[in-house]
């Protein structure tokens, strides 16, 4: 809820009083006047000084004359008290009361689908069966409405509708064109009504007359006898409807309001009505193709603005728009919606937000808003209550809201209410009507005899009537959706729905009674997606609830059995096993638990209806008919209908031992995403550990929890300011339970294997990890070096379905080249050497049937020992490996020695993926062991799988934690420190020197004190913009936990280190346009964003032009060449310390070290210090590329146009780790017929023109239109015979000619001799007068002396301009300084004044000043010492006043009377008009 600030009649005051607090000046003059002698009046606006913040503010007694009166506290503020609007004063009064306030109630309903005499089961807080039928809702309503009015005696109730009201109806009501309900809407006193998808059923026009109450049009399919006959109503609705609008029209149809207003005593209430946008989706394209059906969000910010414009606060949205679950688990279209709305508006003022459209329960607070849905079919109704004010004319708070059932006298507890006798005769009045038509005769069973419901037996418990039904439920699904290309996979329903055996007549004749009869609730059938895990999980719900279903489009298998326990209770261990998928054509294919399928169920079913609470996980896509006339519509369409029960449903076969599955589930280099949430963005993202937890579930359901195994491959714990800058490091959050760990173990991980960032926080945080984990963290090859111990376990072991499984996890050797000092007390083996020693302890001792490998080391490496590749060809004993590290998408077999093709699998990271591998096991009686019969893998996709709401729940009081901090402001940005890339991919920060390398360049020389720093750019999409500065910013700039180490190094090794950074620029070559980046390896070996350095405290240039190792040009320090034997301090990150140790580059330890401080602290602490940071300030353009003429070719901006839509690409490493690895080239743009020849003629004359002139002004421009000349001959040589040139490139050549031309013309013109220039004298002239009134007797004598000598300077001058002769030897600007110099000697003059009687003079010279000159000296004055004028704050003790400046005598000054005041920066500014009088 968003509160309506109405206060800005209190202006001055606030003003006043924050003057006051900030310790400045507020002073409000009284008006007043003084006895006058004479008439000689003169008037001036002035302006005094501007007040400072010193509350040691004089009175300056030149500023104060005898009958002024300088007001102080009381004054002031009963003087502004007295300026301030009556009713801005009633209002300050008001706040000490009570403010006035209505009570409104609004009561809603939702999706009523013309069911006026139906029941059926809501599920609310708990399941209510047997509710529904209008006579009792009419009850429930007014009885709600009675019980409000009692407790709120000057309260108001509403009562509206939120879509869907008509269509899909039972019969008494569809066959009579939904007409009954319209008179029964009348009776509820339902005001307002909004459109639904159902509206649209029959057309917009049909649903208009229904309610307009007229007759249906003659030869419409409406114009029947029964429903011409029926005593139709006009609806008392009002209808809105912003968001559709009438494409010939561009308004809403039929009249209907986008809003409306109604009002309730002293306050208005604002209505909107929306429909969902998905309408198109849902209604045959002939019924919607006139309209156009605009974004929800946008119509209600729209027109929520025009209502707020007309002074209605308070709003409420009527959505025909889904929503579900209650206060935290609110979820559905709604909440996105109103999401979306506080983006495009913050300040919307909706209040409430009454849903519609999913038949769910809904009722909880989102982002302000109250949302409610109360099912639907009149089961249930809302009740929203909620207090206006009368002053800001909004609610007070949140309106509360409560959704009850509608209860009667068959429904547990049963009514005690009593039904609308009128509404009831309506019911009973279309029940009589219809009668005639329930005896028809709609078709026949095949073999005469009436088709059962029973189920076959109470363990499949399928049945022959179920699978009619649900047949045709899923050929008219498939048959209404066949021209949307939605191919319906599944029809499903439940028995409990099913109310009858489907009865004949004698000669096997079926009646629409007897249809009707089967299917009797008229519940609303839905085409829902769904996961094909969820799907399993309701098909398992069967077995726990005891409620079953119906199928069609497929059919299973479970295992177990029911059984009777010792104590008489049931005991089932009866789970789904195999899923087929029956197709329209009858193929059939294996159900997949991570695709998404389309079924056909009730909107019971999808409300979680007895208990399947797994179909709530769909997404509703479509609607169909009620389940009754669907089911009369199949019949009549087949004319003979037959069923029987088919083995849809069966009890697997006793399963072979000889034969079992494995699937290993893996993840890798998660970096510490638990929530689906990027903190350095701080918005949602598609990756996470929750999104891990909802994949291995449905897995789990797919093969059975014994079947499955899941393992983390390392770097977990490291990545987020969730972990690296709290649970990490943070004394206090240490103590608590890592949210990583916790999550792992809500999701049930089988191992951990330590990554090298595990040891980035030290080994106190690993041993904390163990002791919280339900799982066991592995590295085989890490040892503790005092006694050879390892680490952490070396391996576990798991049983899986009688399978022995041995996991066994291995850490990159290389984390002491990045770790250092964090691990000196340990020693990392080589990999393959570490595996085949242990897998032989493995055999030995297991003797395991599977063992797996989590190595947490890429494939590949530069360093035998650290490639995973060997451990996977050279250790055969393995059966399947988890690698990372490297980020990659990894899905493949590989070869190992013997030949054997072995499953490899890695995944991206942040956990955005996870990996999959399957073992399908035979058991050889030969050698008594279980071998891989077969395998597969694959890599998994997570971004469009859910978050796994127990991990988030588990873990939110860390994600809190973590959004409260990066919200913190650390600072302030001037402005952008990346300047906007040229060619889009290409990172600027890598082309040439910019404000943020250099921000972290400066941080660590400041801190280190060292002669050169190095920093790189840690993502190549890293940004810091203007503004406010918090944590997710020093995140995104630097990404990793890297402490800061000063070094030395010898200036030979660091031209080495220099050099070797230069090797990430590919070597540039003739005609390339671009200088790309990555090195000359392939895609996995492309040196990494953040392995190239950018040096601060030494200049020098790269030349890319040349080969590695010799790129380096002139590097100085301190204005001299490096010394190769001098040693020279480096400030470092740590990772970089430990590459150069390796490279030998440095050899001793460091001379400073902030570990366990961060780097990234360090920059936010320099931010914190600095308050404010300015690019300008930190950016040292030390270095340039060169050597790539081709960066500045004529081509270069159609090669950027080029990229910039989508023709040429710039090209990233698959793990996105390298940017710009592509070079483009003037070929490419050949290619790609982007240039063609281009005619120089012009340009050629011209630049030969210019040569002529020899002019030195030309000598860049000349240079630079030669250049372009000779690229583009080259370009026209290169072409040969191709086409001319008819767009950008001759274009760019055009302009440059015209650049040349314009400037040769100047130089000509500049060449000719000037004319006599007429000098303005004017204002020296002015200035000499002023000066010449001056009496030397009035001033000190040396100051007089000074003043004269510059006076006859200026007046010789003046005199010398005048002559025609010699005005050319003279300037304006001569002129113009001598005029200053006389402005300023003047002012001067005046600091020496010696005779006191300066009054009249002053006031004669205020009076003939300009306005802008008096503001000009009030300014001087303010700016002054405390000597100068001031005016006493509010508070102070008036001074003694001074008699300099006091009227002559007969003269008077009178009243400052204040137009006007501000309050900058805790400076008040006050405007005064000030009048004086004076005696002839």
């Amino acid at each position: 809820m968003k509160k309506v600030q109405t206060l800005v009649n209190k202006l001055v005051t606030l003003t006043l009083v924050s003057s006051y607090l900030v310790g400045g000046v507020a002073t409000v003059a009284a008006a007043q006047d003084v006895a006058v002698d004479s008439t000689s009046v003169s008037e001036v606006v002035e302006k005094t000084e501007t007040t400072t913040s010193s509350q040691e503010s004089k009175t300056d007694s030149q500023n104060i004359t005898e009958g002024e009166k300088i007001a102080t506290d009381n004054q002031t503020l009963k003087k502004t008290d007295e300026s301030i609007e009556p009713s801005a004063k009633k209002e300050e009064k008001d706040t000490t009361k009570k403010k006035k306030t209505v009570p409104i109630q609004i009561l809603g309903i939702n999706d009523f689908h013309g069911a006026i005499n139906t029941t059926g089961s809501a599920y609310l807080d708990s399941k209510l069966s047997n509710v529904g039928k209008a006579a009792y809702l009419s009850a429930e309503l007014d009885n709600a409405e009675q019980q409000f009015k009692q407790a709120n005696q000057e309260g108001a109730s509403l009562r509206v509708q939120a879509g869907d009201l008509v269509g899909a109806s039972p019969s008494n009501s569809a066959l009579l064109q939904d007409e009954p309900t319209i008179k029964i809407m009348n009776r509820l006193n339902i005001k307002l009504g909004i459109l639904g998808n159902h509206e649209f059923d029959e057309g917009l026009p049909e649903f208009n007359r229904i309610i307009e109450g007229n007759a249906p049009i003659k030869g419409s399919v409406q114009d029947t006898e029964i429903i011409n006959n029926y005593p139709r109503e006009k609806s008392n609705m009002k209808i809105l409807s912003a968001n559709v609008l009438d494409k010939a029209t561009q308004k809403s149809p039929f009249g209907y309001a986008p809003y409306t207003i109604e009002t309730f005593g002293d306050v208005k209430v604002g209505f909107i009505g929306v429909v969902t946008d998905e309408i198109p989706n849902l209604v045959l394209a002939q019924h919607v193709k006139d309209y156009t059906f605009i974004d929800p969000a946008q119509a209600i910010v729209d027109n929520a603005k025009e209502l707020r414009s007309k002074g209605v606060n308070a709003i409420v949205v009527i959505g025909h728009t889904g929503a579900s679950g209650v206060d935290a688990s609110l979820g559905g279209e709604t909440t996105e919606i109103i999401a979306k709305m506080n983006q495009l508006d913050p300040e919307n003022s909706v209040d409430a937000f009454f849903a519609g459209h999913s038949h769910t329960y809904a009722n909880g607070v989102y982002q302000n808003v109250r949302v409610i849905q109360g099912t639907s079919q009149g089961k249930a109704f809302s009740n929203v209550m909620g207090d206006i004010d009368v002053e800001t004319q909004d609610f007070v708070d949140t309106p509360k809201g409560v959704v009850s059932p509608v209860l009667t006298d068959k429904s547990t507890p049963a009514s005690t209410l009593k039904p609308n006798a009128e509404v009831q005769a309506i019911v009973t009045d279309a029940d009589e009507r219809i009668s005639t038509l329930v005896n028809e005769v709609i078709g026949k069973t095949s073999d005469g005899k009436l088709i059962s419901r029973d189920v076959n037996n109470a363990n499949e418990q399928e049945s022959a009537l179920g699978n009619l039904i649900t047949d045709g439920q899923l050929q008219i699904a498939r048959e209404t959706f066949k021209d949307d290309n939605t191919p319906i996979d599944f029809a499903i329903t439940n028995n409990g729905g099913i109310r009858a055996d489907l009865q004949v007549t004698d000669n096997g004749d079926i009646t629409w009674g007897a249809a009707q009869a089967v299917q009797p609730f008229g519940n609303v059938m839905q085409v829902v997606s769904i996961k094909g895990a969820d799907l399993i999980e309701a098909l398992n719900q069967q077995f726990i609830q005891h409620y079953f279903l119906q199928v069609s489009g497929m059919s299973y298998t479970f295992t177990g059995e029911v059984s009777k326990n010792a104590d008489g209770t049931t005991n089932d261990t009866r789970k789904i096993k195999d899923v087929t998928v029956i197709s329209e054509k009858g193929d059939k294919t294996p159900l997949k638990a991570d695709k998404t399928y389309k079924v056909v169920i009730n909107d019971f079913l999808f409300g979680g209806g007895d208990g399947f609470a797994a179909f709530t996980k769909g997404t509703l896509i479509g609607e169909l008919d009620p389940d009754t006339n669907i089911f009369v519509n199949y019949i009549k369409s087949q004319k003979t209908v037959s069923a029987k029960v088919e083995g849809r449903k069966k009890q697997a076969a006793a399963s072979n031992e000889k034969e079992k599955n494995l699937t290993i589930l893996g993840t890798t280099d998660v970096h510490g995403n638990i929530w689906n949430y990027s903190y350095e963005d701080n918005k949602e993202a598609g990756n996470g550990l929750a999104k891990v937890a909802t994949y291995a579930n449905s897995v789990r359901e797919e093969k059975g929890k014994e079947n499955v195994i899941l393992v983390d491959n390392g770097d977990i714990i490291q990545g987020t300011i969730l972990t690296d800058d709290l649970y990490n490091v943070n004394p206090d959050l240490l103590k608590l339970e890592h949210p990583i760990i916790k999550a792992m173990n809500v999701i049930g991980y089988d191992s951990m294997t330590l990554g090298n960032h595990e040891f980035n926080f030290g080994q106190d945080v690993i041993k904390k990890l163990v002791k919280e984990a339900t799982f066991p963290l592995l590295s085989a090859n890490t040892y503790i070096k005092k006694d050879g111990k390892h680490l952490v376990e070396p391996y576990t072991v798991v049983e899986k379905n009688g399978l022995k499984v041995a996991i066994l996890g291995m850490t990159v050797p290389d984390v002491p080249l990045w770790d250092g000092p964090r691990v000196e007390k340990l020693t990392f083996k080589g990999l393959e050497e570490e595996a085949k020693k242990q897998v032989k302890i493995i055999e030995e001792k297991e003797k395991p049937d599977v063992i797996i490998a989590s190595i947490h080391a890429g494939l590949d490496n530069s360093r035998a020992e650290s490639a995973a590749i060997n451990v996977v060809k050279n250790v055969t004993e393995i059966d399947a490996f988890i690698v990372g590290h490297d980020h990659k998408t990894i899905a493949t077999k590989i070869k190992d020695a013997n030949g054997v093709e072995k499953p490899v699998a890695g995944s991206k990271d942040t956990g955005s993926e996870m990996s999959r591998i399957e073992l399908d096991m035979a058991y050889n009686d030969k050698t008594n062991k279980w071998e891989i019969k077969t395998s597969t893998v694959e890599d998994v996709n997570l971004a469009k799988v859910e978050a796994d709401n127990a991990v988030k729940e588990a873990t939110k009081e860390a994600h809190d934690a973590t959004i409260k901090y990066i919200k913190e402001e650390i600072g302030q940005a001037s402005d952008n420190f990346l300047p906007e890339q040229q060619v889009p991919g290409i990172p600027e920060a890598q082309m040439a020197p910019t404000a943020l390398i250099s921000l972290i360049n400066n941080v660590q020389l400041k801190a280190t004190k060292a002669d050169v720093a190095a920093a790189s750019l840690f993502k190549a999409d890293s940004q810091l913009n203007k503004g406010s500065i918090t944590y997710s910013n020093i995140f995104d700039i630097y990404k990793y936990a890297n402490t800061l180490v000063g070094v030395e190094i010898t200036g030979k090794h660091l031209k080495e280190f220099m050099e070797d950074s230069a090797k990430y620029y590919n070597q540039y070559k003739d005609g390339d346009l671009t200088v790309s980046f990555g090195g000359s390896g392939n895609l996995d070996s492309k040196i990494r964003v953040y392995n190239y350095d950018m040096f601060a405290g030494v200049d020098y240039q790269i030349d890319v032009s040349k080969p590695v190792g010799q790129r380096i040009i002139n590097p100085t320090i301190k204005g001299k060449p490096i010394d190769d034997n001098k040693e020279y301090k480096l400030a470092i990150n740590n990772y970089r310390y430990g590459n150069l140790q390796k490279n030998g580059w440095v050899t001793k330890a460091p001379y400073f070290d902030t570990d366990p401080d961060t780097l990234r602290g360090l920059i936010a602490s320099y931010i914190k210090d600095k308050k404010v940071i300015h690019p300008k300030d930190e950016i040292v353009t030390n270095w340039e590329l060169v050597g790539a003429d081709g960066l500045t070719h004529f081509l270069r901006p159609v090669m950027i146009d080029a990229v910039k839509n989508g023709i040429l690409t710039i090209e990233s490493t698959p793990n996105n780790r390298t940017p710009n690895i592509n070079t483009l080239t003037i070929n490419d743009l050949i290619e790609k017929d982007l240039v063609g020849r281009v005619s120089v003629s012009t340009l050629e004359k011209d630049i030969q023109t210019a040569e002529k002139l020899n002019d030195k002004n030309l000598k860049e421009m000349l240079k630079t239109a030669k250049k372009v000349l000779a690229e583009a001959t080259a370009l026209n040589s290169q072409l040969g015979s191709a086409r001319d040139d008819n767009g950008q490139a001759q274009a760019i050549i055009d302009q440059y000619t015209k650049n040349l031309q314009e400037a040769v013309k100047k130089a000509e013109n500049d060449g000719q001799t000037d004319p006599i220039v007429k000098l303005d004298l004017s204002n020296l002239e002015d200035v000499l007068v002023k000066a010449n009134k001056k009496e030397e007797a009035r001033y000190e004598k040396q100051a007089w002396h000074t003043f004269s000598n510059l006076i006859k300077d200026a007046t010789n001058l003046l005199e010398q301009a005048k002559k025609e002769a010699s005005s050319t030897k003279i300037t304006q600007k001569q002129v113009d300084d001598m005029t200053k110099q006389v402005t300023e000697q003047l002012a001067t003059l005046e600091k020496h004044v010696i005779n006191d009687n300066t009054t009249q003079e002053s006031t004669e010279d205020t009076i003939s000043k300009e306005p802008q000159e008096i503001s000009d000296s009030v300014n001087n004055q303010s700016g002054n010492s405390s000597s100068n004028s001031k005016t006493p704050y509010i508070g102070s003790q008036s001074k003694p006043t001074s008699t300099k400046n006091l009227p002559k005598t007969g003269e008077k000054k009178q009243v400052y009377s204040i137009i006007g005041l501000s309050l900058v920066l805790g400076t008040s500014t006050i405007i005064y008009i000030k009048k004086t009088k004076k005696v002839a």
